[in-house]
């Protein structure tokens, strides 16, 4: 989860990345909404001072399970979750075009740095990206 939480950071100060338009599991845009006897009841999938433990890792599985993400970010096993970053068009300081090739090789770049040693895949159709990392496998 570490890896993850370092890898949405880097994406997310990437320039070029739309920062409202990133999801993960690590950003506050990923929520989740139940009903409960008082009424609606929502927060952020992982907890801003997540830290891990087994108790709050517990938790996040079970926000996950109630925010629709699964099959979305998360895969169906609980093993792999996915960064998705929309692009812009324009930087907004020079109002120049953004150069997709050079966004595409920072986010690569940041991926592989953040995956290892875990298995990544990545995705790049531009103006979105994502990528996704997994457990890696044994040997």
């Amino acid at each position: 989860m570490d890896k993850l939480r370092r890898a949405t950071d880097e994406v997310f100060f990437i320039p070029g990345v739309d920062r409202s338009r990133v999801f993960s599991l690590f950003t506050p845009n990923v929520r989740f909404t139940e009903v409960t006897e008082a009424g609606f009841r929502g927060d952020v999938v992982v907890p801003g001072r997540f830290s891990g433990t087994p108790a709050e890792l517990d938790k996040v599985r079970r926000n996950v399970a109630r925010s629709g993400q699964i099959g979305r970010l998360v895969s169906n096993d609980l093993k792999s979750a996915l960064i998705r970053a929309e692009l812009r068009e324009t930087d907004p300081a020079t109002g120049k075009t953004i150069d997709y090739g050079t966004v595409a090789r920072q986010l690569e770049r940041s991926a592989a740095s953040s995956a290892a040693p875990m298995s990544r895949s990545i995705s790049s159709a531009l103006p979105s990206w994502s990528a996704m990392w997994s457990k890696a496998s044994p040997a």
